[in-house]
């Protein structure tokens, strides 16, 4: 199944880190080039999710057939980032849609790379 207007993106997903010797060690990163998304700029970002910086930062929602990676802070997982018209955001909020094409509504806030 497509959704309409979907193009290819980029998904950078980081694995989970680990430590060697007390010292913690990033986890490494794989490219999922495969991934069809549909997106736009969102506007008016729910300020209990967005901190302070990030609501004042662009902001995008995707839909896909792909299931995307949020940020958990409680449990230290990175989120996917994905590379759209050439910057780059990571992803913070996935939901499940169940409709006529099933799919996922990501919404991601652009990050400087080596940023957070």
């Amino acid at each position: 199944m497509s959704i309409l207007g979907e193009e290819p993106i980029i998904v950078r997903r980081t694995a989970p880190g680990s430590r060697v010797a007390g010292a913690f060690v990033p986890g490494a990163v794989s490219l999922i080039t495969n991934v069809q998304a549909s997106w736009q700029p969102l506007a008016g970002v729910d300020a209990t999710t967005a901190t302070e910086a990030e609501r004042s930062s662009q902001w995008v929602k995707l839909y896909t057939v792909t299931r995307l990676v949020p940020v958990a802070q409680r449990t230290g997982t990175a989120g996917d980032r994905v590379e759209v018209d050439g910057e780059i955001f990571e992803v913070r909020n996935v939901k499940r849609q169940r409709s006529l094409i099933p799919h996922y509504r990501v919404e991601a806030v652009e990050v400087q790379e080596g940023g957070s």
